[in-house]
């Protein structure tokens, strides 16, 4: 009962089996000590950090939960930012963080490309990626010339600018327009969206298979990949989507549940990478 959030960060800083700190805090009695504890971490290794009870109904609680103090959302917000950890808003974007830094390589640079199926869902993409700093370059007509020459009949709908959307394309050329984007020098990161949730129920068997074709590429490219699965609708697509996570997770991949959640996890993250580069820490 007397261990406090300093004595625990103290300890997993040092703590060889610990590779990276997350912390959710109400409030600390020892704002000296808690923000020179923090600045040693974020020195050893990645501390992010979820910091509640900053609204007024907010700290109400948290002064009777913890009977500590809040501290004000801008006194905080300086605090992260000198002492290099990453700051997040909820308990998802916490997770998220987790996944990046654990199954990430760095990219060279915020250029990414964005492959799956789905209208909406590729141009909410390239808002998402804007939103959070990410660059989302236009193909040049050789890119997507290579990737014409992967259709099928049909193509309503089909986009081969970036996003790239393979619409009514189905999966089966999945493979090969993944590995055209990967060998372009004008990305530095790909993401794949898989969409399971707008998949039916028919096609749900199929996706372990998809995420197979995305292991292979993935494996044959020194570019850093990421996973979007896509909301969980229905207990089948929960059962589908979560036999792909395994799979991904296995050889390296990391995953999200939505390409907002990607974005913002993978726009912190060179954030992050950034500002070490900046104050010469490695």
């Amino acid at each position: 009962c007397d261990i406090n959030e300093s004595d625990l960060i103290e300890y997993l800083a040092g703590d060889q089996d610990t590779a990276i700190i997350l912390a959710y805090i109400e409030g600390v009695k020892d704002g000296r000590r808690f923000s020179q504890t923090l600045k040693e971490a974020a020195k050893a290794k990645p501390v992010i950090v979820l910091k509640s009870g900053l609204g007024k109904a907010g700290a109400r609680a948290t002064a009777s939960h913890t009977g500590a103090l809040t501290g004000s959302d801008k006194v905080w917000g300086g605090l992260l930012r000198q002492v290099s950890a990453v700051r997040v808003y909820s308990l998802e974007e916490l997770v998220d963080m987790a996944v990046t830094f654990s199954y990430l390589p760095l990219p060279q640079g915020r250029r990414v490309g964005v492959i799956g199926t789905g209208g909406g869902a590729t141009v909410l993409a390239t808002d998402d990626c804007t939103n959070a700093g990410l660059l989302v370059p236009r193909f040049p007509i050789a890119t997507q010339d290579k990737l014409k020459s992967c259709l099928r009949k049909g193509g309503l709908g089909v986009g081969l600018n970036n996003p790239v959307d393979l619409s009514d394309q189905g999966w089966d050329i999945f493979y090969d327009c993944t590995k055209i984007m990967l060998d372009y020098d004008g990305i530095d990161l790909l993401i794949v969206h898989l969409n399971a949730d707008i998949m039916a129920p028919s096609q749900l068997p199929g996706l372990l298979a998809i995420a197979k074709h995305v292991v292979k590429a993935h494996k044959e490219s020194n570019k850093p990949m990421a996973v979007v699965t896509g909301s969980i609708v229905s207990t089948e697509t929960w059962h589908a989507a979560l036999d792909c996570e395994r799979e991904c997770y296995e050889n390296g991949l990391p995953v999200y549940h939505s390409l907002s959640n990607a974005a913002k996890a993978i726009a912190r993250f060179l954030g992050y990478q950034e500002h070490r580069i900046t104050r010469g820490q490695t």
